[in-house]
């Protein structure tokens, strides 16, 4: 049998306190080590999304999803035609300079 020993609180105080220090001497790797870390992390979620969507079950897709409303898009044609003629209206009219009097 594996014979367990007691836990020494000042060498685990130590060993939290050399962990800051070796970061420091060792940053571009610790810096490779979590960007690796990241990827691999993010690509096995994205992983697991896409199985996860793609085990799923279909969506059937009716036909008049698709179709054209021909009156909303004339009444949006004039709504249109209606804020250009305010545009060029505003283009024509003369506002007096303010800083030159």
């Amino acid at each position: 049998m594996f014979k367990i020993g007691k836990i020494n609180p000042k060498k685990i105080k130590a060993f939290f306190k050399k962990i800051p220090i070796v970061l420091g001497e060792k940053a571009f790797l610790f810096f490779w080590v979590l960007l690796v870390l990241a990827l691999l992390l993010g690509g096995l979620i994205f992983y697991g999304f896409y199985h996860a969507a793609s085990q799923g079950p279909e969506k059937e897709v009716s036909g008049s999803q698709s179709a054209f409303e021909h009156n909303t898009y004339q009444r949006i044609l004039q709504i249109w035609d209606v804020r250009g003629k305010n545009l060029r209206q505003t283009e024509l009219k003369r506002y007096p300079d303010l800083f030159n009097l």
